[in-house]
């Protein structure tokens, strides 16, 4: 399915707009509390602001996990023990 970046959300996401669907509007690329550099707040609230916004999708897309070899685990990522 080929797609076309065509304008941005609030936020700085870009809007793909589905070739042949040109009203489809979707949004992948979306951060929550769990990798620690997004808003705090429920995952029903971004669902509910991306149909308010007129969003047919909306993907979620952690950060996974990456420690370092000495063990040290950056601030915005998953931690290895919240999966």
């Amino acid at each position: 399915m080929l797609t076309k970046p065509v304008d941005s959300d609030i936020f700085g996401n870009v809007i793909y707009y589905i070739f042949g669907r040109s009203h489809m509007r979707i949004n992948l690329h979306t951060h929550t509390y769990r990798c620690h550099h997004a808003s705090d707040v429920s995952d029903h609230l971004y669902i509910e602001n991306a149909i308010t916004a007129g969003f047919e999708t909306l993907g979620f897309s952690e950060h996974i996990p990456c420690p370092f070899p000495d063990g040290h685990e950056s601030s915005y990522r998953l931690f290895k023990r919240d999966i």
